[in-house]
């Protein structure tokens, strides 16, 4: 192979790679915008595009050394970061489709936010039955945030980002929510700033029909400005 082919090859699985993430951040976008800049998946997508990024430029530099070791690293390196990143993101996605599997009949949790010129408020969620940010609770597939049918605790926040370089923000209520959730259900949780609460809509078709057994289902705890 010539040092033409190998850079040509070398920058193909860089760009499948650097492409495969930018698909999986895309997918994943919703859930970061409702959970804290730490979590683990905003992490490794981080992660994820400067590996491709170093590792694509350390490959280009090892392919103008006339050294066979060499030769061999500037194209096993790529392509083994390409694998590393097919199955972490494998195993991040089938996990998802493995707890659909066993809970075919689960919620749908729905974010609406106040927004407008200079206005962008994030509902954020602190955590569910006591698992930071919902962890191993919340499963979320694009904008669907999918959990259990059943009873929950969720502790949720909105924020204002004042400097996203530092993570600075700015909280303007914290509240405390118990919710009983039915099977196949979609939920909204809409926020209202004037009131610094946030509402509880069933999206599902008894709801509309003012079905008091859906209505008893809501009701928060605390609110804390």
């Amino acid at each position: 192979m010539d040092s033409m082919q190998a850079q040509i090859l070398i920058f193909l699985i860089i760009f499948l790679g650097i492409f495969g993430t930018f698909i999986a951040g895309v997918k994943m976008l919703p859930q970061n915008a409702h959970q804290e800049t730490d979590s683990k998946e905003r992490l490794m997508l981080i992660v994820s595009y400067n590996a491709f990024i170093i590792i694509g430029m350390l490959s280009i530099l090892l392919e103008t050394f006339d050294n066979i070791v060499c030769q061999v690293l500037c194209i096993t390196l790529p392509i083994a970061t390409l694998l590393v990143a097919c199955f972490v993101f494998g195993k991040f996605f089938l996990r998802i489709r493995e707890w659909k599997r066993a809970n075919p009949e689960f919620a749908t949790l729905f974010f609406k936010e106040e927004t407008g010129h200079f206005l962008k408020h994030d509902i954020i969620i602190i955590s569910v039955d006591g698992a930071p940010k919902g962890t191993g609770v919340l499963y979320w597939q694009n904008n669907k945030c999918m959990i259990a049918p059943g009873k929950h605790h969720i502790r949720l926040k909105s924020r204002e980002i004042i400097r996203r370089r530092t993570g600075e923000e700015m909280v303007f209520f914290v509240q405390d929510i118990n919710i009983e959730l039915l099977k196949n259900e979609e939920v909204l949780i809409s926020e209202d700033s004037q009131n610094r609460c946030l509402h509880i809509r069933s999206l599902n078709k008894e709801c509309h029909q003012g079905s008091a057994e859906n209505i008893r289902n809501f009701y928060w705890t605390d609110i804390t400005v």
